[in-house]
């Protein structure tokens, strides 16, 4: 992405490791519901967790939707259902974050996938596959020197920050793992799963609090319960997070916190084009226009538009 970004190689930001808090998350705006992220902590033992769940992305996902048709392949489906709810898992996590963007750029099969989180649960993605991508593509889509951008966007900072992570882990997931990893220091495990038509997702996320002593027997207990969870548990349906978290953590004292919704982000590109010409004032718009009409491209979705001098007009006079 050319938004202005931190050094490249600046270290990766580690996420706050505080258990949650009970007095619950910000609210999610207007946009479609896709589902819900929902925090939680165990009582006897030094260990937080979150669960992700993600439902209607074909819906309301137009790239996920597309992902399905032919020139696609619905290979981009299930990776950006992945990358979204990982990027959850990272914005959640940065609780200072505005929003939080997920980018990879390779010269493999996906040259590149793009989601972003913001703090109320805002949801957006964008990918796209090399038009010979094979039926069964196999494991090595990113290339050799593929990376992924964690750009986090804090209020006060005159520019996002941002850090490069090489794409060297077989999976999304296993990458972001190691990710977690390697900045907060500290054992994490993390599951994702992905409906067969890739319109449903959820993630299930444990990390030790560090400064803490973990028992190593009940954290290698934990990862052996992690593995038993079935897509009919994990994935939105009927078994709720409550349910699921009591069921597979039985001998342990699991507090739940409330759950953060999630929604599509529904502004269009070019209602985002027009707000991002108004904040620049009359003059200097009118200053654009001498050099002909206004043509913008937005860098999430690669989509183009093009605002005349009677679009202009018309969006001041609207004051």
């Amino acid at each position: 992405m050319t938004t202005p970004a931190g050094p490249p190689n600046s270290p990766p930001a580690p996420p706050p490791t505080a258990a949650p808090s009970p007095s619950g998350p910000a609210m999610a705006g207007q946009g479609p519901r896709l589902g819900l992220s929902q925090p939680f902590i165990f009582r006897q033992l030094p260990v937080r967790g979150r669960v992700v769940r993600l439902a209607n992305l074909g819906t309301h996902i137009p790239a996920i939707k597309n992902a399905a048709q032919p020139p696609s392949h619905p290979v981009l489906g299930r990776l950006l259902a992945e990358l979204l709810v990982l990027n959850v898992m990272f914005s959640q996590d940065l609780k200072e974050a505005e929003k939080v963007t997920l980018q990879t750029q390779s010269n493999g099969l996906v040259p590149l996938l793009v989601s972003q989180c913001t703090k109320t649960g805002h949801l957006r993605a964008y990918g796209k596959t090399m038009p010979d991508l094979p039926t069964n593509p196999g494991p090595h889509l990113f290339g050799s020197d593929g990376v992924l951008a964690v750009t986090i966007h804090l209020p006060h900072a005159q520019q996002p920050y941002q850090s490069l992570v090489p794409l060297d882990k077989p999976t999304l997931p296993a990458l972001v793992e190691d990710y977690f990893v390697q900045s907060a220091q500290v054992p994490t495990r993390l599951m994702v799963l992905t409906a067969p038509d890739n319109h449903a997702a959820a993630a299930i996320f444990l990390q030790a609090l560090p400064g803490e002593t973990l028992p190593t027997d009940d954290w290698h207990r934990l990862g052996l319960l992690l593995q038993t969870i079935t897509p009919a548990e994990l994935l939105p349906g009927e078994v709720k997070v409550e349910t699921l978290l009591h069921r597979l953590f039985a001998e342990d004292d699991v507090e739940v916190f409330p759950a953060q919704p999630l929604v599509a982000d529904a502004t269009s590109t070019r209602t985002r084009m027009a707000a991002a010409l108004k904040s620049l004032g009359q003059a200097q718009c009118a200053e654009l226009l001498t050099h002909g009409p206004i043509t913008m491209t937005d860098e999430f979705t690669h989509t183009t538009e093009t605002f005349t001098t009677a679009d202009i007009q018309a969006l001041f006079a609207a004051e």
